[in-house]
């Protein structure tokens, strides 16, 4: 099985982003028989077909349990908007700036606001690592400081820019 075995400096400063994280359903089969199935093993014969099966199943319900788990990142993006993914990312649920009042922005509008991690980046947007090659994060993201510093702001709809809705994201203004 795949296992991320680099520091977090390795990763983000490197160019091989997530090919540890791919291992075939092929493979996972080919080694659930070749451990478990035949004479002497735990399982002495079993149909390809049911261990597919069962593979396949074990990935719908790992990716149920894994889909309520998110976890949230504060970047500064630099002027190419272009930035590394996290070694554990699987997908993305909203991308959003954050406005002087602490309230993220996402593209279309939103009353919560949420505390991600802040990883520390210089001035040239890097990373920054401990000397274990660690990513060395803020104590408080941007997002959470302006928030509890701010006071309260209206986010209704008319903060949208009629651009955006008039593109057709999904709102009708009356």
């Amino acid at each position: 099985m795949a296992l991320f075995t680099q520091t977090h400096e390795q990763y983000y400063d490197g160019n091989d982003y997530g090919n540890y994280q791919y291992t075939a359903l092929n493979d996972v089969i080919n080694n659930f028989i070749i451990s478990y199935v035949g004479d002497d093993k735990i399982i002495n014969t079993v149909k390809r077909s049911e261990v597919a099966y069962h593979a396949r199943r074990t990935l719908q319900e790992l990716s149920y349990d894994t889909l309520r788990s998110i976890k949230s990142q504060e970047l500064e993006v630099p002027p190419s908007l272009s930035v590394v993914l996290p070694h554990d990312y699987v997908n993305y649920t909203h991308i959003s700036w954050v406005d002087d009042a602490g309230i993220e922005q996402v593209v279309l509008p939103n009353r919560i606001t949420s505390s991600p991690t802040a990883p520390l980046q210089d001035e040239d947007y890097n990373y920054l690592y401990d000397q274990d090659g660690n990513l060395l994060l803020a104590n408080k993201s941007v997002t959470e400081t302006r928030f509890q510093d701010g006071t309260a702001y209206d986010n209704s709809l008319s903060d949208v820019s009629t651009d955006f809705l008039e593109e057709g994201y999904g709102y009708n203004v009356d």
